[in-house]
């Protein structure tokens, strides 16, 4: 099948060391760096007119509906998977200073699929990284909440 691959580009502003924050902000005087860095680009298959979602939670991670790409559905003309990554920046433990990877460098965690169905019934989504938990609206009006993150330490 010819699907359109569409791609998401994940931008950050990072923040600008030289930012004085006793100071108004002004041209000279930024909270963060310009232009937005491109950390990554993801590839995302979707089907023409499917339904997709991408939401961007507070610290880095990255969530998407698209069309589902597993090969053991066989060809179908429907069908999503819930997918999404937590990216991280050069300097998260790395040598070097904070910044998006340089070119042909390794610049996040790869993208893991959380949930898939069959159907296409999932037209919203949203996240809460503090509790690890994603829910996804349906477009019947229903909600489905998952863990993403098993926060018990036990």
């Amino acid at each position: 099948y010819p699907w359109p691959v569409n791609l998401l580009h994940y931008y950050v502003l990072l923040p600008n060391p030289s930012y004085l924050r006793h100071l108004p902000i002004s041209k000279e005087n930024l909270p963060y760096d310009f232009p937005p860095q491109n950390l990554r680009t993801i590839t995302s298959p979707v089907r023409l007119f499917a339904q997709t979602a991408c939401v961007l939670g507070r610290w880095r991670t990255v969530l998407w509906i698209d069309s589902h790409t597993e090969d053991y559905y066989g060809p179908s003309g429907s069908g999503q998977r819930l997918a999404g990554c937590v990216e991280r920046l050069r300097g998260d433990g790395d040598e070097g200073g904070a910044g998006p990877a340089e070119e042909g460098e390794e610049s996040g965690d790869t993208s893991s699929v959380f949930a898939k169905r069959e159907v296409d019934a999932w037209v919203s989504l949203g996240v809460c990284e503090e509790h690890g938990q994603v829910a996804v609206g349906m477009k019947d009006g229903g909600v489905e909440v998952f863990g993403y993150v098993d926060l018990d330490p036990s």
